[in-house]
């Protein structure tokens, strides 16, 4: 498979677990992991799901809570290793609660995806909700945050950090 075939193939299953997600589909979203106890899900406030049955669970409840839920890939970079694809990107998801509430997110996230069983399925997924930066204040290269983020049930972000920052004082 040439690189060409590996960026339609994973663009494609970006675009199946995108709509799955925004037409609250379980079935469509599952088809796009890896149905392996191996599986690993990283969500936002730092749970981590193992194998394909917890995930499934986790996804569950989370479509249970939301009235509408959309999903867009704001941008995402690939880079094939053997017959492993790795990517990070951002997206943002757009909620509405059963309760009325809604809520905007923007994560950063990575991923592995591999063809298993001749569909291109992800292995490992990984994502961070992205919180707006101010007051001259940068992100060093060693950001180690934990975030307490809402699924549609509780709609508002919490940030408990340990970050080393620095001050930029505008010359950036």
């Amino acid at each position: 498979m040439n690189n060409d075939e590996f960026l339609l193939a994973t663009e494609d299953l970006d675009q199946r677990f995108t709509g799955g997600m925004s037409r609250i589909d379980i079935e469509q979203v599952m088809s796009c992991f890896w149905n392996n106890p191996d599986l690993i899900l990283v969500v936002h406030d730092g749970t981590v799901f193992h194998g394909f049955g917890n995930i499934r669970k986790a996804v569950e409840q989370m479509f249970a809570q939301c009235e509408t839920l959309s999903l867009v890939i704001d941008e995402v970079s690939h880079i094939r290793q053997g017959e492993s694809v790795f990517a990070v990107g951002t997206a943002t998801y757009e909620m509405k609660a059963t309760e009325g509430i809604s809520q905007k997110i923007t994560e950063r996230w990575t991923d592995v995806r591999r063809k298993v069983d001749g569909r291109w399925v992800y292995v490992m997924d990984h994502a961070h909700a992205l919180v707006p930066v101010s007051n001259g204040f940068r992100y060093s290269a060693r950001n180690y945050s934990r975030w307490l983020l809402t699924d549609c049930s509780h709609i508002a972000i919490l940030q408990v950090t340990l970050t080393v920052f620095y001050f930029t004082s505008g010359n950036s």
